[in-house]
């Protein structure tokens, strides 16, 4: 009898373990769907970063042909590059250079560019991001 008593409480071990066991398997599938949720939403993030990025280097672009147009030119340019808004602004002028700030926003990202053109030639000299 006493056997049969011992065998009852092994049987009696194994719905603790299957839920265990079970659980530990729901917050391995949990944490890997978050996991890929966050990885998706951190890649289209970064796409749109480097989106705003071009539309703001494409304001540069735009501008420095404005300005060999008209070289005294100073102002602010708005466009739409790709459906980025882009605003690029004539910061500065020195015997040095122009100074340019460039904007491109999408609704959850902004980024700008600060560049510095020779008078000159309207070459980048230096760039800032």
């Amino acid at each position: 009898m006493r056997h049969a008593g011992s065998r009852l409480d092994e049987r009696g071990a194994a719905l603790p373990l299957v839920l265990a066991v079970t659980l530990l398997v729901f917050l391995l599938i949990a944490a890997g769907a978050l996991h890929a949720v966050n990885h998706r939403r951190h890649q289209l993030l970064d796409w749109e970063m480097l989106r705003a990025q071009y539309a703001a280097e494409a304001g540069i672009a735009v501008v420095q042909a404005r300005l060999r147009e008209d070289p005294e030119w100073t102002g602010a340019m708005s466009m739409t590059w790709d459906g980025i808004r882009v605003r690029t602004v004539v910061e500065g002028r020195t015997s040095d250079g122009i100074r340019l700030r460039s904007v491109g926003r999408t609704p959850g990202v902004k980024q700008t560019i600060r560049v510095a053109l020779d008078p000159e030639t309207l070459a980048v000299k230096r760039w800032e991001r």
